[in-house]
Order: structure tokens, then C-alpha cells, then sequence
């Protein structure tokens, strides 16, 4: 969803919805090379307003019309200048989070440190979705983040699809934000996440997200 002005979905008088994909490498020795594919194409997939048509097409003209591939030895993206920290995804990343659920809660709190007061907790969900809807992590380690997200105060059910249950997240103040992740029980796996801005708008529907993910998995030779 976007708009020139970006403004709130209460305020907004047209907006759209934007599809798109990248792919990322993830080797078997993740102290190998990393590749992110991105893509450019974007499709329109829904309009909201008179001049969204009008809008979204000035929009997609001015988005990224040329394949990006970034290649990081070691992880997901490359450390900041001067950083000694491990680089996401990197066996010593995940090392260093514990796996008792209590203790990762409050490694996350310690590790981010920035958290706004009195959103500690929500905070800790939405770091915790973030790693999880990567799919990467450890086995052992998915599991305490599971079984910290399910001790969060905040967190309820909102849906079950057969093996896929969704649980959502509100953020900063109830229905300001809301954080959902889809988990297939099955697997252990994510299906889908998605970050919601407030509601009470006349032309976005609150059933559509400001951002949503659906990764997928599958094993490949190589990477381009």
C-alpha cells in the first residue's frame, strides 16, 4: 500500500496494494556466501479510492525497474561499520541467543535496548517475528522463540486454517499496530507475516495490512 503523501489509512483518500518478491540463498555452511535476489517487477493487485489507478501507476514508473543481487559472505546483510557483532543468520548469531524462552526474552530486551517504555514486551514479539519469518534459524532455537512468543501477555489467536494458526501482536497501544505471524504446526514454519497501522479509515479495509510476507522454502544446487 502507498501513497505520495504517505499519510495514515484513517486519513487517506486512495491507496493500493503492491505485490512483489525476492529470493535469498541461504548455503549450507552459512559461513558462505549469502545472495539476495530482488526482483523488480511489482504488480497492482487492488485499489482503494477514485485516483488510486492514476496514483499507483505515477508509483510503479517510479519504482526500481532493474534486478539487484547483494551478496554477503557470512549472512543476511553486512555489518555496520566498525560493528563486531555477528552478522545476521551466521552460526554465531544464533549462538549467542539462548534457548530457555525466559532467558531469550531477556537476551532480546538486553541485545535491542532501545525498546519504548512500557512496550518491552511488544517489542520482544516484534523482534521475534522478524527472526522467525526468516525460517533460518536453528531448530532448538525456533522452538524457545515459539515457546517465548507464547508466554507474551499480549499475543492472541485470531485465525486457524487447517495446520496454520495466527496469532497477532498489538504494538505501542491496542489496534495502533498490530504484528501477526502464521505458523503451520506441522512444519514449525512460517507461512506468513503481516504489520497493520491503525484502523477507522473510510477507503483501506482494516482486513489489509500496510506489509505483508508469505515466504516459502525449498532446497536448490546453487545460487545465480
Amino acid at each position: 500500500m502507498g501513497s505520495p503523501q504517505n499519510t495514515t489509512r484513517a486519513d487517506a483518500t486512495a491507496a493500493w496494494v503492491s505485490a512483489g518478491h525476492y529470493v535469498t540463498y541461504v548455503p549450507a555452511d552459512r559461513s558462505g556466501e549469502w545472495v539476495t535476489v530482488f526482483e523488480p517487477e511489482r504488480e497492482i493487485i487492488a485499489l482503494y479510492g477514485e485516483d488510486a489507478a492514476a496514483l499507483s501507476q505515477a508509483w510503479l514508473d517510479q519504482v526500481l525497474k532493474e534486478q539487484i543481487i547483494r551478496r554477503v559472505p557470512g549472512g543476511m546483510a553486512d555489518r555496520w561499520e566498525d560493528s563486531t557483532e555477528p552478522v545476521a543468520g551466521s552460526d554465531a548469531y544464533y549462538a549467542q541467543m539462548p534457548r530457555d524462552p525466559a532467558q531469550l526474552i531477556n537476551w532480546i530486551l538486553e541485545y535491542n535496548g532501545d525498546f519504548n517504555l512500557g512496550a518491552e514486551e511488544t517489542g520482544v514479539a516484534t523482534f521475534l517475528i522478524q527472526e522467525l519469518e526468516w525460517n533460518v534459524a536453528p531448530a532448538d532455537l525456533r522452538v524457545a522463540m515459539y515457546r517465548a512468543l507464547s508466554t507474551l501477555s499480549n499475543g492472541v489467536v485470531v485465525g486457524t486454517e487447517g495446520t496454520v494458526v495466527t496469532l497477532a501482536f498489538p504494538t505501542y497501544a491496542p489496534n495502533d499496530r498490530w504484528d501477526e505471524i502464521s505458523i503451520d504446526t506441522d512444519t514449525a514454519l512460517v507461512t506468513r507475516t503481516s504489520v497493520t497501522f491503525g484502523s477507522g479509515g473510510t477507503i483501506v479495509p482494516d482486513t489489509v495490512p500496510n506489509s505483508r510476507s508469505t515466504p516459502s522454502l525449498s532446497i536448490v544446487d546453487s545460487a545465480p
